[in-house]
């Protein structure tokens, strides 16, 4: 009788089964290196959001910040007007308006107790070479930079071993942007040909002494906006003139109902001597404005034949003069000076002196045009930048 437990197919067991235990022991258990590789997943995926929420957090506050700035600098070119309280004035706005904004909660401060960096800074915008400069002359400022900093942000990825700190900042300039007139409240009853500033340079037209009739090189005409040049016309226009010219000597602006011109009007000549009218004209020189010497230097002497009181001689008429495009020949002895042409811009003038008796050839108006200031009296943009020009609304130009 044989006994299962000792077949030699079967085997043994038990020895079966001790073997299959030693094989399972020697197999490495994978469950520790998961955990290893997990928890540095973990860390490097929490160093991710981390780093993403600094990122947007700092984006953020730059977005704000430059909002903030923004409108901070436009506020401030808002109350620049030319003087040392507008300055003051404007520097006050922008730091009130960027304290009225806020930046991740905080009110944006930009006055000397902010942070470093931040600052309201008025100086001169260039246009051309597009560069700010810092100024303190009042009749030069025509801009605002503001600059704003945050930069003590706590930074969500310290705990991964970032900084610890993060930093913002933005900065905006607002700017008068002034451009050539379109229009203007009045003007002198004149006219110059635009070639005058093709064949010259700006800052060589310094003096020029108008002699009317017989026309030549620099000489000029009378010019009537939309009306027929004459005596009468003459005389009322020169009249007409002298509240909008006070006006905007004394206070830079004009409210005043004169004569306008505008870029597109038609200018009708008239190179007649028109003796009465300049007698007006020089009748007119005691209600005139002074001399700006701070401007112009010296006022040049009286000249032989002056028909200008010598007790009012240093009172002038200054205001805007017509340019037209009439074409070379108007810069040659060969001009019409009794046509009609279309008015193109504006140029800055001062009537110093007037001859109005003599030979018709010597009645002359001696006059000198400035082209190197502005004179912020437009009320439209269109022509080109002689000095005359319009501001409009302040503008973010950097």
């Amino acid at each position: 009788m044989h006994s299962t437990l000792n077949s030699p197919d079967s085997g043994p067991p038990v020895a079966r089964a001790s073997g299959a235990s030693r094989a399972s022991r020697r197999r490495p258990s994978k469950r520790g290196v998961y955990a290893v590789i997990t928890a540095l997943m973990l860390v490097v995926l929490c160093g991710f959001v981390a780093l993403a929420i600094d990122l947007g957090s700092v984006r953020l506050t730059e977005a704000q910040l430059q909002a903030g700035t923004d409108s901070a600098a436009l506020a401030g070119t808002q109350k620049l007007d030319g003087t040392s309280a507008g300055m003051t004035r404007a520097s006050a706005a922008a730091s009130a308006v960027a304290s009225a904004n806020k930046a991740l909660g905080t009110s944006i401060n930009v006055t000397t107790t902010g942070p470093a960096g931040s600052a309201v800074t008025l100086g001169t915008w260039n246009s051309t070479t597009k560069t700010f400069t810092a100024s303190t002359n009042a009749t030069l400022v025509n801009a605002v930079k503001v600059r704003s900093t945050r930069p003590s942000m706590r930074s969500w990825f310290a705990a991964v071993g970032g900084d610890l700190y993060m930093g913002a900042a933005a900065q905006s300039i607002a700017s008068h942007v002034a451009r050539g007139a379109g229009k203007v409240p009045y003007y002198l009853p004149f006219s110059l040909p635009s070639c005058e500033f093709a064949t010259h340079t700006l800052g060589s037209m310094v003096n020029m002494e108008f002699t009317l009739n017989p026309a030549g090189a620099d000489n000029t005409g009378w010019g009537a906006i939309n009306a027929t040049p004459s005596a009468s016309w003459a005389s009322s226009e020169i009249s007409g003139m002298l509240p909008c010219m006070q006006q905007f000597f004394n206070t830079g602006t004009v409210s005043a109902t004169c004569s306008t011109a505008s870029v597109g009007n038609t200018v009708s000549l008239n190179n007649g001597a028109l003796a009465s009218s300049l007698t007006d004209l020089a009748n007119a020189m005691p209600s005139g404005v002074t001399w700006r010497t701070s401007y112009w230097g010296a006022l040049p002497a009286r000249h032989t034949g002056s028909s200008v009181p010598a007790s009012s001689y240093g009172h002038v008429l200054e205001g805007p003069i017509p340019v037209f495009a009439g074409g070379s020949h108007y810069c040659s002895a060969s001009a019409a000076w009794n046509e009609n042409y279309t008015v193109t811009g504006f140029v800055w003038a001062s009537i110093y002196d007037v001859k109005a008796t003599g030979p018709v050839a010597q009645r002359s108006v001696w006059v000198r045009l400035d082209t190197t200031h502005i004179y912020d009296i437009g009320t439209a943009f269109g022509g080109p930048n002689y000095g005359v020009v319009n501001t409009g609304s302040p503008t973010l130009v950097q």
